[in-house]
């Protein structure tokens, strides 16, 4: 169930055309900030003359796909999971952070840091949350209930609780929204034009 402030895209599309421009800027100016900058871990660990179990891209597009699954089985928004992976993708890049370097050494730790930033995520995003027995349950038994505790505890620190990650979708769909707004209707009328938008919005979703 997601909260009634979170960013409605029908919301999105009624905003003025300033609005948006002045919503996107700030958006990209949040992305450049220190607190969120992300540097690519991934080319790192795929020219490191390291172990196979080093975290690929491949990795991450499981994982990702993964949290995706949990998501969609308990009815939560798929924006949950963009935010969750921002939140990896900060937490791996930090240079002096012990276990944001074992999390790029180890698809198993890799694997905990994105459950466990899920759940950060949920309780950022979603009216319902999801406790530390689902996420066991989830991993299959691969985590227990201490292991997600403490690494909670690691990230929130390591983050200093700057939760409020932008993530693509949110910039993404107020460029769809400006593009309805700028490209000139279709000579047939709305109809084509609102299925382009339509399509747009699906893309994203």
């Amino acid at each position: 169930m997601t909260k009634p402030d979170s960013d409605d895209l029908f919301s999105i599309f009624r905003l003025s055309t300033g609005d948006l421009v002045d919503q996107t800027l700030v958006l990209l100016e949040q992305e450049n900030s220190h607190h969120y900058k992300c540097r690519d871990y991934l080319r790192s660990s795929s020219s490191s003359s390291s172990s196979a179990s080093r975290v690929s891209a491949e990795a991450r597009a499981k994982v990702a796909r993964w949290l995706a699954d949990i998501v969609d089985y308990f009815s939560l928004q798929r924006q949950t999971v963009a935010m969750a992976m921002a939140y990896v993708d900060i937490f791996v890049s930090l240079r002096h952070e012990k276990a944001a370097s074992e999390a790029r050494r180890s698809v198993t730790k890799f694997q905990l840091l994105a459950l466990v930033c899920l759940s950060i995520a949920t309780k950022s995003l979603e009216v319902a949350h999801l406790d530390v027995e689902t996420l066991v349950t989830a991993s299959q038994g691969c985590y227990c209930a201490d292991d997600i505790r403490e690494m909670e505890i690691i990230v929130l620190n390591a983050l200093q609780w700057r939760l409020c990650a932008p993530t693509s979708l949110p910039i993404a769909h107020r460029a769809i929204a400006l593009l309805t707004k700028v490209v000139p209707r279709l000579k047939n009328g709305a109809t084509k034009h609102s299925s382009l938008t339509s399509c747009l919005v699906e893309f994203t979703r």
